[in-house]
C-alpha cells in the first residue's frame, strides 16, 4: 500500500462514517480547505480527493480544478492532470494558457503519456461522451514538443472519428512541429 493509496482509503473511510449522503459537499469543502492552507498545501492530499471525487463522479468548482491541476503537474503525475483538464473541460470550464503549456510541456518529456492522453480521448467518445476540442489540441501540442511530426499528424488525422474538426489552435500546434 502506497501512501496516496493509504490517504484515498482514510479519505473515504472518513466520508463514510460521517455519512456519506453529502460526500460531494464534503470532497468539496476539504479540497477547499487543503488549497487554501496558509502553507503550501499538501499535494498529495490534493490528489487524493481529486480522486475520490472522480470515484464518487463529484463536480469540482474550477478553481477547485485549477489547484488540482498545479498538484498533479507539481507530483509529475501528467496523465492524471491531463484526465482532470479532460473532465474541468467537460463540465464546461477552460485552460488558461499557462496550464495549458505546463500540461503539455509535461505531457511530452514521455512519448508514451502522450499516447495515454490520446487514449482517454478515445475512450470517452467509446463511452459517447463529448470530447472536447482543446483537449485533442493539448494532444497534438504535446506531440508537436515531443517532437514527432508523424504523432502529430497521426492525431490530427483521428480527429474526425472523435467527432471533432480542427480549428486554428489545431493547426498553430502542427505548425510549430515543423
Amino acid at each position: 500500500l502506497d501512501h496516496a493509496e493509504g490517504q484515498l482509503r482514510c479519505l473515504e473511510g472518513s466520508l463514510e462514517l460521517q455519512g456519506g449522503a453529502d460526500a460531494g459537499r464534503k470532497i468539496g469543502y476539504l479540497l477547499r480547505q487543503e488549497l487554501e492552507r496558509q502553507e503550501q498545501p499538501s499535494l498529495p492530499k490534493v490528489a487524493a480527493l481529486w480522486a475520490l471525487a472522480e470515484r464518487r463522479g463529484v463536480e469540482l468548482h474550477r478553481r477547485q480544478m485549477t489547484g488540482v491541476l498545479y498538484a498533479l503537474m507539481q507530483l509529475d503525475r501528467h496523465v492524471d492532470a491531463f484526465r482532470a483538464a479532460l473532465r474541468a473541460l467537460q463540465q464546461g470550464g477552460d485552460l488558461s494558457p499557462r496550464i495549458g503549456e505546463l500540461l503539455s510541456t509535461g505531457l511530452s518529456r514521455d512519448p508514451s503519456h502522450v499516447d495515454d492522453a490520446y487514449y482517454e480521448l478515445e475512450e470517452e467518445a467509446k463511452r459517447g461522451g463529448a470530447v472536447p476540442l482543446k483537449a485533442a489540441n493539448l494532444v497534438v501540442l504535446s506531440c508537436a514538443r515531443i517532437p514527432d511530426l508523424d504523432r502529430a499528424f497521426a492525431t490530427w488525422a483521428e480527429l474526425p472519428k472523435l467527432g471533432l474538426s480542427p480549428d486554428i489552435e489545431t493547426y498553430n500546434a502542427l505548425l510549430s512541429t515543423c
